[in-house]
């Protein structure tokens, strides 16, 4: 028995300050992985740490600290104790034991290599005055041994050691698990050497069959040498700890397939779109490499879809049980449930890639309404069946799919074929093997990649772009400063004299036709349309008071006439008709599901139709808060107005001459989406071109008119035009009055020629609630009551407003509520 008489330690020396100052400071805070958690003080210091610290500079510190512990007599070498027992003496330290190295250093069992003690050495020494010395030791040696994680399976370790997990993040969970993204101190890390030494860890309760089962597939996996097949997570280890049993797993760095796709956005061209499908199809190559492991029935489905949420969503219809009676019933169950799986999962990528997140998020909640309304107790939620066969609603979003795919895009629908009519067939037998998948995988890839290149190849030899030119964060100038150079979406064909030819025929009468003439409507009725409307068709014409020319430009289209519902003429002090955004998005989703809705006061959709439809983006700094909302709301206006312009909309920011043609709404939301609000801003710029263009074109066929001495009839006229400018007003540059000018311009040039207000309206449509923002626009809106505007062409709306009023308030007086409109004898004010 060894001891020390009336040991006591120099706490109050500098080098055992320094030490314990050095030990609190570098010690790091593990994590509970019962509860996801700070463990509260549990610490632990690695290994390396602490030798360096003794062996540094020759040992000076160690040499330090043993003068100061042992004064006056002879203290043991400090090469000795720097190499043999750094962790003792530390552990010494911290429960003032201090004098006792010297008896560690004499025996080969007390040396830091033997650490943990589990149990009191026969060497270990005594202290008359301190019975607990041993249970000290024990109790603080913990901080001095945590555990190296290593690969193996079954390894338990001790509830008293504290594991070296440096962070702890939850990353999913839910049924039997849960799963955490853990960052192991790497000093620490036996099991792959991680990148970042980060791993997922999956815990679960003991007793959970789900554990054996899934280490049991990962050892099989793992023992026919597919450890680190590409396409399938890598099984690092396996052990229990405390009340929980563990599953260490390699990390995806970018995260589940639904994280990636909520924090990404789609590929935006061709190639892109293909490098993409290709990458996921290799979820086809590891589940044929599963099914050829002969791994349990749908333990492979389990654990590449299910894994860790314990969710339904994705489960063929043959494991479908109706009650609770038959839930408990094992299902006899095959590979063709994960053929399903896998299926669902692409479906919902389809998705992703033609339309976005949000459309992810919108087919989900159109099959949950699908199987609630189903006669059955279904239990399922969102699945794509109905217990027996695959929903309509998946064939009907599939189909939606199509007509928004990128031009470029030669594999989805293809894609889309193999999802939906052989991955997801309602019979297993009728499914393809894994094995088969990757065959038409291969398959689907080489094509498209072929059509893709025969397209470039064609579209380099005539001159043209192959798709739109780069994505909308890269501005192109055009050398015309009148018309910035418009990206032609390619289900509409480029064609001359895109701006200064408008679409629709007209007729030019050599006679003089009175401006603002009343005119009545031809045609047939249209029976659908509510009672909504508000003006009888007005003769747009334009009429030179100089007499310079004795012929008249009409502004009327040549579409099929469309008479006024009954009952349009309203009187002025009644409340317009109104439909609020969140209206609006139910229709948009009934519609997109295949529901005979009516958007609420349909009837005025004739007042949208043949005219040229312009959206302006303010992606200036301060419109970052609201960037999602003006994607989306930008969206639900282009869903409504893309029939009405038979060229495709227009997309324009406020920091770039480029524009888009759009010939979808999901296409215009994912060049927003696209975009980075991050710039400043100055309206003019933007807004003054766009008027500038409509002005030239007004005088360009005035000149023609003017210089024909025959009748023009059958020369195109002018096509109303729409513009629609998101912003909350905050412009970071120029003045207060910006934009003012341009509109001025535009209005006195619509007097001039005796075109009517409705020739050109110009929407803003506001978002947030700076006071700055709203005062300028407000002055904008004014602009007639202040500057007595010869056009009241101008008309404001915050964002969470009437549908109605974004759309014609800038149109249709009935719409804008300024009183001098609304005293204004006629109704589109001359």
């Amino acid at each position: 028995m060894s001891y020390v008489s009336g040991a006591s330690q120099p706490d109050h020396s500098q080098a055992l300050q320094e030490l314990l100052q050095w030990i609190e400071r570098r010690s790091i805070s593990s994590y509970d992985i019962e509860t996801g958690a700070v463990d509260s003080g549990r610490v632990f210091m690695p290994n390396t740490s602490v030798e360096n610290y003794f062996q540094e500079h020759n040992c000076k510190r160690t040499k330090d600290l043993l003068a100061a512990v042992y004064p006056d007599e002879d203290a043991p070498p400090a090469r000795d104790i720097a190499e043999t027992c750094p962790r003792i003496f530390c552990i010494l330290t911290l429960i003032s034991k201090t004098k006792y190295i010297r008896f560690f250093t004499k025996r080969n069992t007390l040396l830091d290599n033997r650490l943990p003690f589990e149990a009191r050495p026969k060497d270990f020494p005594t202290s008359p005055s301190d019975p607990s010395f041993f249970e000290n030791f024990k109790k603080h040696q913990w901080r001095f041994c945590a555990p190296d994680l290593e690969g193996r399976s079954g390894r338990r370790f001790d509830d008293e050691e504290i594991l070296p997990i440096s962070e702890l993040k939850k990353a999913g969970g839910g049924g039997s698990a849960t799963v955490y993204k853990a960052t192991i101190h790497t000093e620490h890390d036996r099991l792959r050497k991680a990148a970042g030494n980060c791993y997922a860890l999956k815990t679960f309760r003991p007793g959970e069959d789900d554990f054996q089962r899934e280490v049991d597939a990962f050892d099989k996996i793992t023992g026919q040498g597919m450890r680190t097949t590409e396409n399938i997570i890598e099984f690092c280890g396996a052990f229990e700890y405390r009340e929980t049993l563990n599953i260490v797993l390699e990390y995806a760095e970018g995260g589940t397939l639904e994280q990636y796709s909520q924090t990404n956005q789609p590929p935006s061209d061709g190639k892109s779109i293909i490098d993409f499908w290709e990458a996921i199809f290799g979820l086809c190559h590891a589940l044929h490499r599963i099914h050829e492991s002969h791994l349990p029935p749908g333990v492979a489905g389990r654990r590449l879809v299910l894994q860790g949420s314990g969710t339904r969503t994705y489960g063929a219809p043959e494991c479908y049980a109706e009650s609770s009676r038959t839930s408990d019933r094992q299902n006899i169950v095959k590979r063709s449930i994960d053929i399903w799986s896998l299926g669902g999962i692409y479906s919902e990528t389809a998705v992703w890639v033609v339309s976005g997140y949000t459309a992810i998020e919108e087919y989900r909640h159109a099959r949950k309404r699908a199987t609630d309304q189903l006669l059955t107790n279904f239990r399922d939620g969102d699945a794509f069946h109905d217990g027996s066969r695959r929903l309509p609603i998946v064939d009907q979003q599939h189909d939606y799919l199509r007509p928004d795919m990128h031009p470029d895009d030669f594999l989805t629908g293809h894609a889309l074929f193999v999802i939906g009519k052989e991955m997801l067939h309602s019979s297993p037998a009728s499914r393809p093997s894994a094995e088969q998948l990757v065959s038409k995988a291969e398959d689907v890839v080489k094509e498209a990649r072929k059509l893709l290149n025969e397209k470039t190849s064609r579209d380099s030899f005539s001159g043209q772009p192959s798709s739109l030119q780069g994505s909308p964060s890269e501005d192109r100038f055009s050398p015309s400063a009148a018309r910035p150079h418009l990206a032609q979406d390619p289900e509409y064909p480029e064609r001359p004299g895109l701006y200064s030819t408008p679409r629709h025929t007209n007729n030019f009468p050599s006679h003089h036709v009175l401006a603002n003439s009343v005119q009545p409507r031809a045609g047939p009725s249209v029976g659908h349309h509510d009672q909504e409307g508000f003006a009888p068709q007005v003769n747009e014409s334009i009429t030179y008071p100089n007499g310079a020319s004795n012929h008249t430009i009409n502004g009327q289209s040549n579409l099929p006439f469309r008479p006024a519902p009954p009952g349009i003429v309203t009187q002025r002090n009644e409340e317009p008709p109104k439909c609020t955004v969140g209206e609006a998005w139910e229709w948009y989703h009934d519609t997109k599901y295949g529901k005979d809705v009516k958007l609420p006061h349909d009837g005025l959709t004739w007042e949208l139709e043949g005219r040229d439809h312009v959206f302006i983006i303010d992606d200036s700094r301060s419109m970052q808060p609201y960037w999602r909302e003006v994607e989306r709301l930008a969206q639900l206006l282009a869903f409504i107005t893309k029939r009405m312009d038979r060229d495709g909309l227009e997309l324009y920011f406020l920091t770039s001459e480029r524009g888009y043609k759009c010939s979808s709404s999901s296409r215009l939301a994912r060049y927003i989406r696209d975009r980075a609000p991050d710039k400043m801003t100055n309206l003019n710029s933007r807004l003054a071109a766009d008027l500038r263009s409509y002005r030239e074109q007004i005088d360009r066929i005035r000149s023609q008119t003017r210089t024909r001495r025959t009748s023009l009839f059958g020369r195109p006229g002018l096509v109303q035009r729409s513009i629609y400018v998101f912003t909350d007003g905050v412009w970071e540059s120029g003045e207060d009055e910006q934009g003012q000018e341009a509109i001025f311009l535009t209005a006195n040039k619509l007097a001039e020629t005796g075109l009517e207000r409705k020739q050109i309206g110009i929407q803003f449509i506001r978002f947030g609630e700076s006071e700055v923002g709203r005062q300028r626009l407000e002055a904008l809106d004014n602009l007639n009551e202040t500057h007595n505007l010869a056009k009241d062409i101008v008309d404001t709306e915050p964002a969470n407003g009437n549908v109605w009023k974004m759309l014609l308030g800038a149109i249709n007086p009935k719409f804008d509520n300024d009183p001098r409109r609304v005293s204004s004898p006629t109704m589109y004010g001359g």
